[in-house]
């Protein structure tokens, strides 16, 4: 079992999943493939905080 609470947050139940690469067979493949471009999305802007933040300290 992994935690990490710094990413503890309400969200669709299968954003796990697309994060941990495993298919959601129960949702139908346009949703993953929305969800999984959702999850790079917010991907790209965690960087980019995280990047200026780098830049601030």
């Amino acid at each position: 079992m992994i935690l990490d609470w710094e990413y503890a947050a309400w969200g669709h139940p299968a954003m796990d999943l697309i994060r941990l690469g495993v298919a959601a067979s129960h949702h139908g493949a346009e949703d993953c493939l929305k969800l999984r471009d959702l999850q790079r999305g917010m991907d790209a802007l965690w960087l980019a905080l995280t990047d200026q933040l780098a830049g601030v300290v």
